[in-house]
């Protein structure tokens, strides 16, 4: 590692590419999260856009199962649907959703055949520390980057691996999650020290295609901690006071959004957006 981590960096680690974007976006929205971890569902706090969050998380359980599986995802769509309390819209987003589901497990099952693909990795939970060793996902004394890959997969006679990203929401294509990208290259190259390369593919369920990003090999390890480092450091580098509060359109999809002062005079600021067992919003 040729490029060092800043004191802010060190001082708040570990981290993951949405934490760092979550200081970039709003400093106070990391405070409430990663400081004082205020916890929402005992606060019972609820962004005004979070259907979106809930609708995506349940297509990733969906994906989840069937994968898990190997079944269509059609069949696990009532079991889904009873572990996430969502309103009729959301329902009906989710079962818009389905279809992409259905046709990304056909043909992740043909990847599969032709690469011999034996046992996906799913939901893997990947943690290294600050010379890139693979530890423990939950260990902070230890852990310097982590994250979380919806699912990866060994290439038959080679060791190559490739990581697949599940993305609900706009189709943006892959050039735009460039950093995440490093971040996954980084944790499995820990992860597996005899790794010589990886190639990173997003599934947009909402365009129900899959795109892939260009093969990586991974000979220096130092050259893919200094990319994430050198990300982490430019991310935090403007987090200036910690309580500073930066609106804009993401606001909409903040969890804190009720408890923010920035929004004090919307009507809604302190008022705690609940689920009644309907699972329709409710503002007591």
């Amino acid at each position: 590692m040729t490029i060092k981590p800043t004191p802010l960096v060190l001082q708040y680690a570990p981290w993951s590419v949405s934490k760092a974007d979550t200081l970039r976006n709003c400093p106070r929205k990391f405070r409430y999260q990663y400081i004082d971890k205020v916890n929402v569902k005992e606060m019972g706090l609820r962004a005004p856009n979070a259907g979106d969050a809930l609708v995506g998380k349940a297509v990733h359980k969906l994906l989840e199962y069937a994968l898990l599986l190997n079944r269509p995802a059609t069949g696990f769509t009532d079991t889904v649907l009873g572990e996430y309390k969502l309103n009729d819209e959301e329902i009906a987003r989710f079962r818009a959703l389905v279809p992409s589901a259905d046709s990304l497990v056909a043909k992740l099952k043909v990847l599969w055949e032709k690469w011999g693909v034996q046992s996906p990795k799913i939901e893997q939970k990947i943690a290294v520390d600050i010379n890139g060793k693979a530890v423990d996902f939950f260990d902070n004394s230890r852990a310097f980057f982590r994250g979380v890959l919806d699912l990866s997969v060994r290439i038959r006679d080679k060791n190559h691996l490739v990581v697949f990203d599940h993305k609900t929401g706009k189709d943006r294509g892959v050039g735009y999650y460039e950093s995440q990208f490093d971040g996954y290259r980084w944790l499995v190259k820990g992860l597996y020290p005899e790794l010589e390369g990886v190639q990173v593919a997003v599934n947009f369920l909402q365009t129900n295609r899959i795109e892939f990003a260009a093969f990586k090999y991974l000979h220096d390890a130092g050259e893919l901690s200094d990319r994430v480092v050198a990300f982490l450091n430019k991310a935090t580098a403007k987090a200036g006071d910690i309580d500073a509060t930066r609106t804009g359109p993401l606001c909409m999809w903040c969890d804190y959004y009720s408890i923010c002062p920035a929004h004090a005079t919307d009507g809604t600021h302190g008022q705690e957006n609940k689920h009644d067992t309907d699972g329709e919003d409710t503002n007591p």
